[in-house]
């Protein structure tokens, strides 16, 4: 991981999210708001987080450090969730209400191709080696498997009954298990990758629903929509070893390439926090907007350069915050 972040100078994190009126007139093209005080160079040292807003079409670029908004980009579709690909020119996302997945280019956010998958497409993950995308299926109760190299679908994995309400999914960092998050029984089902078994099922708290994996620890992070927490898995032992109180309604996680902070999307308070990842404790939570969404880890194109000013804007506002965690079940 640290080789390949050496080789793409910057990372950008995405989101995305409801914006209010401080936006205004959303418009095709490119930079629709831009918040930063000057266009300055990026540090060519730190990722940064894209962030998706489904109702007003954007996608917001976020301060990595306080997770305050730095600008605002328009796109095409209502899009869910999205991953993208350290290396390479596309980024992949879902879009509501539908059974496909979108690839666009990276650096104009514009839809090049289109790959049909199970109903109720949603929540996206990358395998470890970023060949494969894992796309849970909401109201199929399946996830699909998409090859990256050819814009495909290979496989199709059913998980759970009927009306189990699948969430999200993931990949351990050694490409064991898959993880899957069912919100209706408020658990986790690890899956084996080789023999596609369920080997572990672990109880969360209230509607679990994303998930992050550590890309250097044996850790998945998964989000508590209903009780506003994050509870850290340890996948050696199959349990829950911590549980971090974040924000209202947590919708989805993203971790940075070197495993040590963890990015919580809070949908019912529009905020962003920040924990860090091997200690289990918040740092901070910025105010990003009305309603954020999907969150995704970005390498930006050679030909983009985001704004690393803070933001000048009253009404976003960067809020410490005091640890709170508690350990064990």
């Amino acid at each position: 991981m640290s080789q390949r972040t050496s080789q793409r100078s910057v990372i950008t994190i995405v989101v995305w999210m409801l914006v209010g009126s401080a936006i205004g007139t959303l418009t095709g093209g490119t930079i629709i708001h831009d918040l930063s005080s000057a266009a300055a160079q990026p540090n060519t040292q730190i990722p940064y987080p894209y962030v998706t807003d489904p109702a007003s079409g954007s996608v917001i670029l976020a301060d990595p450090k306080t997770g305050s908004p730095l600008l605002f980009l328009k796109v095409s579709q209502q899009l869910a969730h999205i991953v993208a690909p350290g290396e390479g020119r596309f980024v992949y996302a879902t879009v509501f209400n539908s059974s496909n997945l979108l690839v666009l280019d990276k650096s104009s956010f514009q839809v090049v191709a289109t790959v049909p998958v199970g109903d109720g497409a949603h929540h996206l993950e990358l395998s470890p080696d970023g060949a494969q995308i894992f796309v849970v299926d909401q109201k199929d109760n399946s996830v699909s498997v998409v090859d990256v190299r050819t814009s495909s679908l290979v496989r199709t994995i059913r998980v759970g009954a009927v009306g189990s309400s699948p969430s999200m999914a993931a990949v351990s960092f050694d490409g064991r298990y898959l993880l899957v998050t069912d919100s209706a029984s408020n658990e986790l089902s690890v899956v084996g990758v080789r023999t596609l078994s369920r080997v572990a099922t672990i109880h969360l708290g209230k509607n679990p629903h994303s998930i992050a994996i550590n890309p250097v620890k044996p850790l998945a992070y998964i989000a508590n929509e209903g009780d506003g927490t994050v509870s850290a898995v340890d996948l050696n032992s199959m349990s829950v070893v911590a549980n971090i109180t974040v924000g209202k309604n947590p919708n989805e996680l993203a971790i940075s390439p070197d495993g040590t902070r963890l990015y919580s999307v809070n949908s019912g308070d529009g905020t962003l926090s920040v924990i860090d990842a091997l200690a289990y404790q918040l740092i901070s939570v910025s105010r990003l907007g009305s309603q954020p969404h999907g969150i995704a880890i970005v390498f930006p194109s050679q030909d983009f350069r985001p704004p690393i000013a803070a933001p000048q804007q009253s009404s976003r506002k960067t809020v410490a915050a005091a640890s709170s965690f508690t350990c064990g079940g």
